[in-house]
């Protein structure tokens, strides 16, 4: 039940509400992490005294910087599209509604 002060969502009526829950909460947290990392990351290099002299040609970092993003992205995109094709499955409907509509008359 929803509430005035509520943060989060409100309690799920079905299965795949509660998992559409799971995801946001997910992804929420993969969210703070990279954010965090981020942030940590341009702190260090901020107040660093040093220089990275060897960081124009460092192959490694280069890789890194490109798999990371595509990982992230795949560990968000698959059980996005997991639960899509669920969401749009059709069990057993015991209703039937047709809509006609006539536009421009």
């Amino acid at each position: 039940m929803a509430s005035n002060l509520q943060l989060g969502l409100s309690d799920p009526g079905t299965a795949l509400i509660r998992e559409l829950i799971h995801l946001h909460g997910f992804a929420i947290m993969i969210g703070v992490l990279v954010t965090s990392f981020v942030g940590y990351g341009l702190t260090v290099v901020t107040f660093s005294k040093q220089t990275a002299r060897t960081a124009d040609e460092n192959h490694l970092l280069e890789i890194l910087w490109t798999i990371v993003p595509a990982i992230i992205l795949f560990t968000l995109a698959l059980p996005s599209i997991r639960l899509l094709y669920a969401i749009d499955e059709i069990v057993n409907p015991t209703t039937t509604v047709k809509a006609i509509g006539h536009q421009w008359y």
